[in-house]
């Protein structure tokens, strides 16, 4: 999925985006951004990744099971 976005304006270390055909106001970081300026038009391509979604299922498994085996205080 493609989604378009125009750079509205920069407000600290947060580009404020105008998404989509909506225009949706959205702050985003701009450390997750290339260097951007006003009026710019960006473009995200967003994938959902099995993999890493299979992985952290797995590591929270894994997290809640060692907590559960943890001895709660007054034991």
């Amino acid at each position: 999925m493609k989604i378009v976005a125009v750079v509205d304006r920069i407000a600290g270390d947060i580009a404020v985006l105008l998404v989509g055909g909506r225009e949706i106001e959205t702050p985003f970081p701009l450390e997750y951004l290339p260097p951007v300026r006003e009026g710019m038009v960006l473009e995200f391509c967003i994938v959902a990744n099995k993999s890493l979604e299979e992985e952290r299922r797995r590591e929270a498994k894994d997290l809640l099971s060692k907590l559960k085996r943890r001895p709660t205080s007054g034991e």
